[in-house]
């Protein structure tokens, strides 16, 4: 049974990123500092201050280029997964039947290893975790959305059974449908929509 995990993200975890500037501004901030106490720029203490923040930089830029080809760390935990059955989607401990659910949503098109390319002033690793994507679940009494991982662009394809039989049932849409079953062909999408009940 093909399941994804599900990714929660911590809020307080520091990115690589968040922790460089941190120590940047504190140092230029203790250079201006410097700069106030002693009347001049011209001192040890403030050049000091100001080449180590050159340096962090500097430092910065080099483990963001030899990050070029390693994913980011999670910044947060994997606490469980979804699996899907035609009858069922378990989230976690929590089981939803199809029958109450009135529609399912995917968003995010990302996965393990997606080159997110350059960012401008960010010391981060170039690969993504694969965890900026989410399903939200309509159901009679709530609206359930939970962030997941994917290992791979089409992994959502696997599932092909499981989705054409919410398509039959009118829980997934036909554009959700042909975007997580990653189908270009035009003569398949036309087949598909003409299965729909």
């Amino acid at each position: 049974m093909k399941k994804f995990s599900i990714y929660e993200p911590n809020p307080l975890y520091p990115s690589r990123t968040l922790i460089l500037y941190s120590i940047i501004i504190v140092l230029f901030a203790s250079a201006i500092i410097t700069q106030k106490i002693y009347g001049t720029h011209e001192n040890i203490i403030f050049q000091t201050l100001i080449y180590l923040a050159g340096g962090v930089f500097i430092f910065g830029l080099l483990i963001s280029f030899f990050g070029m080809g390693k994913t980011k760390p999670l910044y947060g935990k994997i606490i469980g997964y979804i699996n899907f059955t035609k009858e069922e989607i378990t989230i976690g401990q929590k089981v939803i039947e199809i029958t109450k659910i009135k529609k399912i949503e995917f968003e995010g098109v990302d996965w393990l290893g997606l080159y997110e390319g350059y960012q401008t002033f960010s010391f981060e690793n170039k690969l993504s975790n694969g965890t900026k994507n989410w399903i939200i679940i309509n159901t009679e009494s709530s609206v359930i959305k939970v962030r997941f991982q994917k290992n791979e662009g089409c992994e959502l394809s696997e599932l092909k059974e499981e989705f054409m039989e919410y398509y039959k049932l009118g829980k997934i849409s036909y554009l959700q449908l042909i975007d997580n079953l990653c189908i270009n062909s035009t003569e398949e999408q036309k087949e598909l929509k003409s299965r729909k009940l």
